[in-house]
C-alpha cells in the first residue's frame, strides 16, 4: 500500500474541480482515499483506490467516469487521459488512456509532468490552472498531510521625507511626483496677499449678511447708498477675480518648477 503520486494528486484535484456539479462528494472522497496497488493495461495504467463508507458521502447519480482531464507526460509525445472510476457511488479506480502510445518505458509514478488541460463539450483545451488541491482529513487509512511554510514576508520600502514636505531652502517633490497644481508653491508675497484678499471678501460677506454695514456708524457711512445686493454681487466678481488669479500664478509656478 503507497500514497498517491504528485501526479495522481494533481489529477484528481482536477478532476474533483471539473465536476464539481456532477460530483460534489467526490473531494471529501480523495481526502479519505488510499492507494490499493496499480496495474499496467494496453492503455496505461490503473491506481486502484480504498474509501472508507463509513467516513464519507455515496456520489449520488453520477456516470461511472467522471473527467475529461489530461496531462504532457515525460517521453510521450502526445497528452495522456484521466478518468475517475465511481462504483456504487465510491471512488474505485483513477484510469488512463494513452490513445495507443508505448509506455512501456514509462514509470508513471516518477516520470515529470505538466501542462494539465480539461476537454469542454466542443472539444476544446482549457488550461487547468490551480485546482483548488483536496487536503487530506486525518484518517488512518494514510498519513497526515504536513502544512506548508508560512509565507516569505518583505520590508516595506523606505519613505522619503522631501518628497513629502518641503524640509530646507524651498526644497520642492520631484517634477516626477509633482502631479498638479496643487503641488506649485506660490512666492511668499503672493500668498500673504491672496491671503489677506480671502479674508477681506469672507469678512465682507459676513458685514453684509448680518447686516452689520447699518449698524455700524463708520461702516453706514462709507457704505450709504450701496444696496446688500450689488454689495454681494461685487464680492462675488472680487472672489472670482482672485481664483482665476490665483490658478494663473500657480500655473506659472508649476511651469518654473518643471523647469
Amino acid at each position: 500500500m503507497s500514497d498517491f503520486t504528485k501526479l495522481e494528486l494533481a489529477v484528481l484535484d482536477a478532476i474533483a474541480d471539473e465536476t464539481t456539479e456532477q460530483a460534489p462528494e467526490l473531494p471529501g472522497q480523495i481526502a479519505d482515499a488510499r492507494v490499493v496497488d496499480r496495474t499496467r493495461n494496453g492503455a496505461g495504467f490503473i491506481t486502484h483506490i480504498q474509501v472508507d463508507p463509513t467516513r464519507t458521502a455515496p456520489i449520488e447519480s453520477a456516470p461511472r467516469q467522471l473527467g475529461t482531464i489530461h496531462a504532457d507526460i515525460a517521453g510521450l509525445a502526445d497528452p495522456v487521459g484521466f478518468r475517475a472510476v465511481i462504483q456504487h457511488g465510491l471512488l474505485t479506480a483513477l484510469e488512463t488512456e494513452t490513445y495507443g502510445q508505448d509506455t512501456s518505458a514509462i514509470d508513471f509514478t516518477t516520470a515529470p509532468f505538466g501542462g494539465l488541460f480539461r476537454l469542454t463539450p466542443e472539444g476544446e483545451s482549457v488550461a487547468v490552472t490551480s485546482p483548488t488541491p483536496v487536503v487530506p482529513t486525518p484518517s488512518p487509512l494514510h498519513p497526515i498531510q504536513q502544512r506548508a511554510g508560512p509565507l516569505p514576508t518583505s520590508d516595506p520600502p523606505p519613505v522619503n521625507l522631501q518628497d513629502l514636505f518641503a524640509l530646507k531652502g524651498g526644497q520642492r517633490p520631484s517634477p516626477e511626483r509633482a502631479g498638479g497644481l496643487q503641488s506649485a508653491r506660490l512666492p511668499f508675497p503672493l500668498f500673504i496677499l491672496f491671503m489677506v484678499i480671502d479674508f477681506a471678501v469672507v469678512g465682507g460677506f459676513i458685514i453684509f449678511f448680518l447686516g452689520l454695514h447699518e449698524q455700524v456708524p463708520a461702516l453706514a457711512a462709507v457704505l450709504s447708498g450701496l444696496s446688500t445686493e450689488v454689495a454681494i454681487a461685487g464680492l462675488v466678481a472680487v472672489m472670482l477675480c482672485v481664483t482665476l488669479l490665483r490658478w494663473l500664478f500657480q500655473r506659472r509656478a508649476k511651469a518654473h518648477a518643471d523647469g
